[in-house]
């Protein structure tokens, strides 16, 4: 292919399908609205998709370990800084302008495993949880459990749980929650470059280093952390570290029964 970066650039639309501005990613799906993938199986350079490698065994087997944040989104919601402002009401009109596009009765259903409630959340949080789960936890497990079938090498998972202290500037929203890229700040011990971290921080700095590191060097990243197997295995990182079998499972097993799988990031 004949062609600067520019030119391939310029070629893709960025506002319909392949969509590479992938906006609606960071924001609840409508029905029959997808982003195209940004790796292209051109059968050359590219044979085929990592699922169908896997398949057909032609790959490397080693360690694997497949980490995401629980409020993934929160780095910059398409909906942006109105979202601070939000009551209970909005965040129940702006679920149903997005869910009632599947079919009569998702919003409610969609409601009732993300229920407004002002004493244990708030919309921002949410929102960010649900859009999130839509968008990454949920395929992310999906990808952990066909790998762990296909690898005889340990396969773990990890859902970032820890919140900053204060919140974060990185894309323009002040990011108050688990957001993506802030396992990367402290594993790259960049947090400063944002807030001044504190106690806790700073302890989720350290863990995401101590274990990282130790699955580089050795493929376990610690004694205590279980692979996943068919029950799932998770450990939920942040000044602490907690293990469960699946993060959100209730919720993901509704997320797949209702084809939301197809709704994750793609990349």
């Amino acid at each position: 292919m004949n062609m600067s970066p520019e030119e391939v650039l310029n070629a893709i639309p960025w506002d319909e399908y392949p969509a590479w501005s992938a906006e609606i990613m960071m924001d609840l799906p409508v029905k029959g609205m997808f982003v195209g993938a940004l790796l292209i199986v051109d059968g050359d350079i590219l044979s085929t998709s990592p699922t169908k490698f896997w398949e057909s065994d032609n790959f490397i087997d080693v360690p694997l370990m497949i980490g995401s944040m629980a409020q993934e989104i929160d780095i910059y919601p398409t909906v942006g800084d109105q979202i601070k402002d939000w009551t209970w009401h909005d965040y129940e009109i702006y679920v149903r302008s997005k869910f009632d596009s599947f079919d009569d009765t998702m919003s409610d259903r969609i409601l009732e495993l993300y229920p407004p409630s002002q004493r244990y959340s708030t919309p921002e949080l949410s929102f960010t949880t649900m859009a999130s789960d839509i968008r990454v936890t949920c395929g992310n497990d999906e990808i952990t459990d066909i790998a762990s079938r296909k690898f005889q090498s340990p396969v773990y998972r990890f859902v970032g749980t820890a919140r900053p202290s204060k919140p974060v500037h990185w894309f323009g929203f002040g990011a108050e929650y688990a957001f993506h890229g802030w396992d990367m700040m402290g594993f790259f011990d960049s947090m400063n470059q944002y807030i001044e971290p504190n106690s806790d921080d700073r302890l989720f700095r350290d863990r995401m280093q101590v274990y990282l590191t130790s699955f580089a060097q050795t493929g376990n990243p610690d004694d205590n952390w279980l692979k996943w197997t068919g029950l799932g295995s998770t450990a939920l990182l942040s000044h602490d570290i907690k293990y469960t079998h699946r993060f959100n499972k209730t919720r993901c097993d509704f997320m797949k029964d209702n084809g939301f799988l197809s709704y994750s990031w793609i990349n």
